[in-house]
C-alpha cells in the first residue's frame, strides 16, 4: 500500500506542490495531473526516493520512504520516465538485459510470449531489432508499457503516460489480479484511473 499524507514537493520555480493526501491500494489506478511545472515528475521520483518531499510523507506498506529505505523499495517498484531511453542498443537486448537483473531474476521472460502481445497491440514485430535510438518516443513508450506486465512488480511508475490502446491493455492487465498499483503523470488525458492526483 502506497500512503501519502499531505505530501507537497518542491517546483522549480521555488514554490510548492499542491499538498494532497491519498491511499493507493493494489488494484488501483491514480492519475497524477497538471499543467507543465506542477510537480508530477517530482512526485513520482519522491515515491521512488529520488526527490525529497518538501512537507507530509510517502510511506509504502506503513514504512517511510527516505533516501535510506527508497533502494529496498525500488526493487517492487518498476518506473517508466518521461525522457524515454533512447539508448544504442536494439529492443531485444535490452528486454534481455532487463529481464537478466537480479531484481528481476524471479521473472521468467519468454521474448515469443511478449511479441504475441505485440501482435495483439499492434505493435510492429520489427521493433525487436531495431536500435532504441532511432524509435520516436510515440513508438518506444508502448514497447516499454508491454514489458511492466511481465516484471510483475508491486507499484507501477509511468511518467508522462500518452493514451494509446497499448496503454488502456497493459493497465487492465496490471491491475486485472488487484494486485498492481499503478500512478502514472498526465497533463488531462486520464486513461483508466479511479483516484486522481489534482496538481
Amino acid at each position: 500500500m502506497l500512503e501519502f499524507k499531505n505530501t507537497t514537493v518542491s517546483l522549480q520555480n521555488g514554490g510548492m506542490s499542491t499538498p494532497f493526501s491519498l491511499v493507493v491500494e493494489g488494484g488501483d489506478v491514480v492519475a497524477v495531473c497538471g499543467a507543465h511545472g506542477t510537480g508530477k515528475s517530482t512526485v513520482l521520483r519522491a515515491i521512488l526516493g529520488l526527490e525529497p518531499i518538501s512537507e507530509g510523507f510517502i510511506t509504502i506498506d506503513g514504512e517511510l520512504v527516505t533516501p535510506g529505505s527508497s533502494a529496498y523499495f525500488r526493487q517492487m517498484i518498476a518506473y517508466i520516465p518521461q525522457l524515454l531511453p533512447h539508448n544504442d542498443i536494439m529492443v531485444r537486448e535490452f528486454a534481455m538485459r532487463l529481464f537478466g537483473l537480479r531484481t528481476n531474476a524471479a521473472t521468467k521472460f519468454d521474448f515469443n510470449k511478449l511479441l504475441a502481445d505485440w501482435q495483439s497491440w499492434g505493435i510492429e514485430g520489427s521493433l525487436a531489432n531495431r536500435n532504441m535510438k532511432d524509435i520516436s518516443d510515440a513508438d518506444l513508450q508502448p514497447v516499454l508499457l508491454s514489458f511492466l506486465p511481465l516484471l510483475k512488480k508491486k507499484i507501477i511508475l509511468i511518467d508522462n503516460l500518452a493514451p494509446s490502446e497499448v496503454a488502456r491493455s497493459v493497465i487492465s492487465r496490471l491491475v486485472a489480479s488487484a494486485d498492481a498499483e499503478v500512478v502514472y503523470s498526465c497533463v488531462e488525458n486520464k486513461i483508466g484511473c479511479n483516484k486522481t492526483i489534482n496538481l
